[in-house]
């Protein structure tokens, strides 16, 4: 039997392994047959790095690949193979690994990475001329200058055609993972200003370059990396070109459950990791079907195959409009909004269309309608999968514990009806997470509703916590339905006191909306029997609660 390998990216060794591969050998026909530069953005783990290996070894002039295709899609079209298989020279790099903390350290990873990739071509130096040859060494030894390396892709790929009589394939996998963590780390200005500089020579018109295909995660905005480069072809999650490539089809799962009799399963394994939209296609998650068809556990595994760093902060620092969707969203139900899928970094936080644009093209929304207007286009958003929908709530729950304090004497608080231990733990959480500095008066209503709702997100397992919506005759701040029917709901209504003298005051308020607004009407309905309706106000750091 087929043997399933998970951590194989090498295209030769997973089918010299005898892997379990899903074919997508035609990918390599109908990438030749289209644009010069194209840019492919897919999540982690939905075979960007497998497919850019197997065009390697398909166009290598330095491999002898027959005996891999040989029983392939492609190898069937013998055309094809005699015109292009092992024809040409193939610059293959890969920046997955550039995760350093400053840029002199990403620096000398760029440079290393670079001088690797001359090293595999040094068959050309003795028909350089004595300049060129003294830049290739340059850049070998890692003695080149920095402008040196930003040309050193298309000083390469000009050399390479000169020697073999041929154009050269331009292989980049994860362009974008130096970026990102350049952004972290906060030297992203200048990652980006020697990227630009090093890809716009390299794929701006290079007479070099036969065919160039880049992937990542994100599409960086052209201004700040592809500037100019109006001859670039992207394809993205929206994008119907190579849609059912990267990842697995309904019909490719159903042949790996049936090859590894997990088939009866086959209905969970759809609810778990299916739900991806790549232009008409909806696919599976591969990296969790596989890992499925190799324990057949239903399990989160693509949670831990990435640095969610980012993600992080967009669910810690975002607006309250963009909470407020999380909680529709990690509900089941979907949300309509405009998307932004060129990330600007620095203007990431800023900006929800950019969000919503990076969540969708890093796996954790997927889309399912269009709808055009005269001056904008909203796109139907939700969580694709049960997988992605139990990682988000674990990570709101981390995102408050890293960003708020220690939230768990609150969590039992709140589970037990203990509002006197919830008040103490509360204003505890308080006085070592939040600064008075940090709380506008006009906005402190707003922040604290934030601040406890990232909090009763980390009990999601235990109640569905929803937040402003409409209930009788007002809106409630937040609601918690207990998935336990016998365990009791929760209201909670917030409001600001402009003095510290007047919080018991203006928690008794609080409390008294609930009952004039009726919000308990909704648990009513729904069959609960017992609801506490908590008010609390505040005041800077100084809180009052009041409950029945």
């Amino acid at each position: 039997m087929k043997k399933i390998l998970t951590s194989v990216s090498d295209f030769k060794r997973f089918i010299q392994s005898d892997g379990y591969y899903s074919d997508k050998t035609d990918f390599i026909k109908q990438w030749m047959n289209g644009e010069t530069f194209t840019l492919i953005t897919r999540p982690r783990r939905f075979g960007k790095t497998l497919n850019l290996s197997m065009l390697k070894y398909f166009f290598s002039i330095k491999c002898e690949s027959k005996d891999l295709f040989s029983d392939l899609a492609i190898g069937k079209d013998s055309d094809f193979c005699r015109d292009h298989m092992n024809k040409y020279p193939v610059i293959n790099m890969s920046f997955k690994d550039i995760k350093d903390a400053n840029w002199g350290g990403c620096y000398e990873k760029i440079k290393t990475i670079i001088a690797q990739e001359y090293d595999l071509h040094t068959d050309i130096v003795e028909s350089l001329n004595e300049r060129e040859k003294n830049y290739f060494d340059a850049i070998r030894n890692l003695k080149a200058s920095f402008v040196d390396y930003q040309a050193s892709l298309k000083f390469l790929s000009e050399v390479l055609k000169k020697h073999h009589g041929k154009g050269v394939i331009l292989l980049i996998d994860e362009y974008d993972t130096p970026l990102h963590n350049a952004y972290n780390n906060n030297y992203y200005e200048k990652a980006i200003a020697f990227f630009r500089d090093m890809y716009g020579p390299a794929l701006k018109e290079n007479a070099g370059v036969e065919r160039s295909l880049t992937t990542g995660i994100l599409r960086v905005s052209k201004e700040s990396i592809f500037s100019g480069m109006n001859n670039l072809s992207v394809s993205s999650v929206l994008g119907y070109e190579y849609s059912n490539y990267f990842g697995f089809t309904q019909e490719e799962v159903d042949k790996i459950l049936t090859c590894f009799n997990r088939q009866i399963q086959s209905d969970s394994v759809k609810k778990w990791y299916n739900g991806y939209k790549f232009g008409d296609q909806v696919m599976y998650n591969p990296w969790s079907v596989s890992n499925f068809a190799k324990h057949g556990i239903l399990e989160e595994y693509w949670i831990n195959t990435g640095n969610t760093e980012l993600l992080d902060s967009v669910l810690a620092f975002s607006d309250e409009e963009v909470k407020k969707d999380f909680m529709i969203l990690l509900e089941g139900e979907s949300v309509n909004r405009v998307i932004e899928e060129r990330v600007s970094f620095p203007e990431l936080i800023a900006s929800e269309s950019i969000i919503y644009g990076l969540l969708l093209s890093s796996g954790y929304l997927t889309w399912s309608a269009v709808d055009i207007d005269d001056k904008r286009t909203l796109y139907t958003l939700k969580i694709p999968n049960i997988e992605v929908n139990r990682f988000i709530q674990r990570l709101i729950s981390i995102a408050s514990t890293k960003y708020l304090g220690s939230v768990k004497k609150v969590f039992e608080a709140v589970d037990q009806g203990d509002w006197e231990s919830f008040k103490k733990e509360l204003e505890d959480s308080v006085l070592k997470s939040v600064s008075s500095l940090d709380i506008p008066k006009e906005r402190s209503e707003n922040l604290y509703h934030m601040y406890i709702l990232g909090m009763m997100i980390g009990m999601s397992d235990k109640y569905e916590v929803i937040s402003n919506r409409e209930s009788g005759r007002g809106r409630y701040d937040i609601a918690m339905y207990p998935r336990d029917e016998g365990k009791s709901g929760v209201i909670f209504e917030f409001k600001n006191a402009r003095a510290a003298e007047e919080l018991s005051n203006v928690a008794q308020q609080a409390l008294q909306q609930i009952d004039d607004h009726q919000y308990e009407a909704d648990f009513k309905n729904r069959g609960f029997k017992h609801i506490w309706k908590v008010g609390i106000a505040f005041r800077g750091q100084r809180l009052e609660i009041k409950y029945k």
